[in-house]
């Protein structure tokens, strides 16, 4: 074998390694950040994602009928702070229960509202209609009495609707 034989043979190994490697690095596993492929992985992501207050990433865990724009952590943080500047800090706090009822479409599991961080204690009257007024930034929103939110698949992804 000669040496350009050789060389070319390395390359093309050291070409199918790197592809390779890319090919894996780039489209993660079958659970990425951006989707969920089991509804207890799509749960747990909402919950972290939720108390990061990473609206990008509620958008890709919340069905595309729920979805507002203006119910996004972003819109409804600047809305409450043109109340009282003060809850521009508030912290929306949640974690991730068990699921049940499952079948291979739907689910139902449990989002555990904690109490939100940051909340003032000595809110005027106005400040307190106003909050009882707004609605809750998404995926909040779609929870329902006994903390239960409803997920679903869509586009091949669990979800929460």
């Amino acid at each position: 074998m000669s040496i350009c034989g050789r060389a070319w043979r390395l390359r093309v190994v050291a070409g199918v390694v790197g592809l390779s490697g890319w090919l894996v690095a780039c489209s993660g596993s079958a659970q990425s950040a951006d989707t969920a492929d089991t509804p207890e992985a799509a749960l747990a992501a909402l919950a972290r994602a939720t108390n990061d207050q990473d609206d990008d990433a509620i958008k890709k865990l919340v069905c595309a009928e729920k979805w507002r724009e203006q119910y996004t952590f972003r819109s409804t943080l600047a809305e409450l702070a043109g109340v009282d500047p003060r809850l521009a800090d508030v912290e929306y706090r949640v974690q991730a229960g068990e699921v049940r009822d499952k079948t291979d479409t739907t689910a139902t599991g449990v989002l555990e509202r904690l109490p939100t961080k940051g909340m003032p204690d000595d809110l005027s009257a106005e400040a307190d209609a106003a909050l009882d007024s707004m609605a809750a930034p998404l995926p909040i929103g779609l929870v329902r009495a006994g903390d239960v939110i409803k997920l679903i698949v869509e586009n091949g992804a669990w979800v929460a609707c």
